[in-house]
């Protein structure tokens, strides 16, 4: 097991590697210098929209953002999908990371603890996702029976800065134009997402399993939202994202 650094470090390490201030990092997710240095020292965890906001800003997941830091567990533990091993009832449900080490293998049958896409490898999402994020293979497994730490998983709120609902936030996002799916009872046009989330690049719906669409097919620009600002047509060209949705696709991850 490699040195484990603390996260704000990791932070620091990559706003100097992207050549940014601690005011440059903090305008781009809409905070203050001051917090930003709270974080860098340590003296301050941030919170699950924190978590977010500096994926977006780095161009990598919560968790490839977490890796070797003091909170990577509880990325693992807290904000990811358990594993769980469905040869019992019920089922056998287990903390990915338990003692400081990896729970991989089911401590009464043996057998591997599923929990991670069987295609990729990408550990699943949150408890509602039925379709991995990054290459859009259906999950034919969840957990039954004990639920419990299911309960907070994904479902996690930051009392302060929430997720992207701040006005001035601005973020690259993806959308899918699936109205008609359990996750869109109101079959709004389209559902927003992150371009990253906690367990990788959003590629696909988690929901429905249709790729999703990162730039507009008639000028080619990326989608930006502001905030939770409604954001229906492309401020490069005017043209509506649910007709812009019949063309360009989400690019995979490079």
């Amino acid at each position: 097991m490699g040195k484990i650094i603390k996260y704000g470090q990791r932070v620091q390490e990559l706003r100097e590697k992207n050549r940014m201030t601690q005011g440059d990092l903090a305008y781009r997710i809409d905070t203050i210098q001051s917090e930003i240095s709270k974080i860098e020292r340590s003296e301050k965890e941030p919170g699950v929209g924190i978590f977010l906001r500096f994926a977006d800003v780095f161009k990598m997941s919560v968790l490839d953002l977490a890796k070797g830091t003091n909170l990577e567990s509880f990325i693992k533990n807290e904000r990811l999908y358990p594993r769980f091993c469905p040869h019992h009832d019920p089922m056998f449900v287990v903390r990915r990371i338990r003692d400081g080490f990896e729970s991989k293998f089911c401590p009464d049958c043996g057998k591997k603890l599923e929990g991670d896409c069987p295609r990729c490898g990408t550990p699943r999402g949150g408890v509602g996702d039925q379709f991995c994020e990054v290459c859009g293979c259906r999950f034919t497994t969840k957990i039954e029976g004990n639920l419990d730490l299911l309960s907070e998983v994904g479902f996690a709120i930051d009392e302060e800065y929430g997720y992207y609902d701040s006005p001035k936030f601005i973020y690259q996002a993806k959308i899918c134009i699936t109205k008609k799916h359990d996750h869109n009872p109101d079959q709004e046009e389209f559902i927003w997402f992150p371009t990253f989330g906690f367990a990788g690049e959003l590629n696909f719906c988690p929901f429905c399993g249709k790729k999703l669409i990162s730039s507009c097919s008639q000028c080619g620009k990326p989608i930006v939202r502001f905030g939770e600002q409604k954001t229906n047509f492309c401020d490069g060209c005017g043209r509506k994202f649910n007709e812009a949705g019949k063309g360009t696709e989400a690019s995979s991850s490079t």
